[in-house]
């Protein structure tokens, strides 16, 4: 986003009234700049809509890609009750419609309690996730799966209620599995926060969120094809036996410890680190979309057989599209 940031800038110095609010990640707010007239302005409103197709947009998580290839696997790989109830609990709209919907809600004052939700933090040294010492005030990316899991099932559940659940754990499923999401609660000074990325100054965090996905050039359509394709059998029953949070927590970590984390003397990365990095994010948004799609599996045919006749799923509802 530096390219972005820095032309926001130059024009945040000419035009206030233009461009003073528009931020990253946010294209409602760009939306004004398309409403201009003037001839200089219309150049600034191209140069904008050149920006915005050329940078990947990045907000919180495994970034919009990301969350959309584990969204589309999962999709793939529902059963046809789960495909039902997800058509009818959201209404008609598709995994990969809401997969990033707790991240753009984040901040918002009827869910700023999620905000701590989407990850966890591990002690250096420490080797797996404790919820106890790890997650005591339910703050983290596993408690919060059980606990929307739960408003699911429940049938006493108004319908928003269970919809806004059903989001929350399509994204925090998807958030766990990536490595930066479970990173060190006490690293200051051991850990890189800003690396030099093919050059271009970032977080460790965006590294793995977008610009590791992002370097492939692969859409993310394509990308989520080519991954559920490679996906053996083996693979998915093997996946499939680990379905804790917690663990999946820990393996997220482990990720971290191993690869992402790099000290502050070595954040200089390049090809090398990338050919290190990008089998792991493959094997996790691989590991993501199956878990996620084993997980509902469960979870909405649970929750089918809570619900009151009247309001449970047609069994005539064709599979959603996706």
């Amino acid at each position: 986003m530096l390219v972005w940031n820095a032309w926001a800038e130059k024009q945040r110095m000419r035009e206030p009234a233009v461009v003073a609010d528009v931020r990253p990640c946010e294209p409602t707010a760009l939306a004004h700049l398309f409403m201009l007239n003037s001839r200089r302005e219309e150049t600034v409103r191209k140069t904008a809509l050149l920006l915005m197709l050329a940078i990947p947009s990045v907000c919180h998580a495994w970034g919009a890609d990301g969350h959309k290839i584990i969204a589309r696997i999962a999709a793939r790989n529902l059963d046809p009750q789960a495909r039902a109830a997800v058509k009818a609990i959201l209404e008609g709209q598709t995994l990969v419609d809401v997969c990033s919907w707790a991240d753009q809600v984040r901040k918002q004052p009827k869910y700023i309690f999620t905000d701590g939700c989407h990850g966890v933090k591990i002690p250096v040294g420490a080797e797996r996730f404790e919820l106890d010492r790890d997650c005591p005030e339910g703050r983290c990316a596993p408690a919060a799966i059980e606990k929307y899991a739960a408003i699911v099932r429940d049938p006493k559940a108004t319908r928003a209620e269970r919809q806004d659940a059903l989001k929350f754990v399509i994204h925090f499923v998807s958030d766990i599995h990536c490595p930066v999401h479970a990173s060190y609660s006490n690293a200051a000074g051991k850990v890189a926060g800003e690396v030099f990325f093919f050059g271009e100054k970032a977080s460790i965090h965006k590294v793995w969120d977008a610009s590791l996905i992002a370097r492939t050039e692969k859409p993310w359509k394509r990308y989520a094809a080519e991954l559920n394709r490679a996906i053996t059998p083996e693979q998915r029953r093997e996946w499939a036996k680990v379905m804790n949070p917690c663990d999946w927590a820990t393996e997220s970590h482990r990720a971290y410890v191993e690869f992402a984390a790099v000290p502050p003397d070595k954040n200089t990365l390049g090809e090398e680190y990338y050919q290190r990095a990008i089998p792991v994010v493959n094997e996790r948004l691989s590991m993501g979309g199956i878990r996620l799609a084993v997980f509902l599996n469960k979870l909405l045919g649970e929750a089918s057989a809570t619900q009151p006749a009247a309001t449970q799923p047609a069994a005539t509802l064709q599979p959603v599209a996706h």
